[in-house]
């Protein structure tokens, strides 16, 4: 409720062109699996796992992505210990067998 001049000051504020900067690195960043959403999907180290549907990027941040080829989306952090532990037991990559044997 002030004037432009204090409205700037805010932390919060942004110019026009910041904000079409940052949508452009956002849609520059969009990968064969959608757009990863940083905050859940990037790590610090580079997975490993044994599973062969298990695929890893490097985001231009530098951090990593891991993705699964049978569900077509990045894994969460969550997801990526799970992927690396008990791949041999996944119920996903028993699919991606199936569907790869039948083709």
């Amino acid at each position: 409720m002030g004037s432009e001049a204090v409205y700037k000051k805010c932390p919060f504020y942004r110019e026009r062109a910041e904000v079409r900067r940052e949508e452009e690195g956002v849609r520059r960043r969009s990968g064969r699996y959608g757009r990863p959403l940083l905050l859940i999907h990037s790590l610090k180290k580079c997975p490993k796992s044994g599973c062969e549907f298990f695929v890893v990027e490097e985001d231009e941040s530098g951090a990593y992505l891991a993705a699964c080829n049978v569900l077509r989306r990045y894994l969460t952090r969550y997801e990526v210990p799970l992927c690396e532990n008990h791949w041999k037991d996944c119920p996903y990559r028993r699919i991606g067998v199936t569907i790869e044997s039948s083709e």
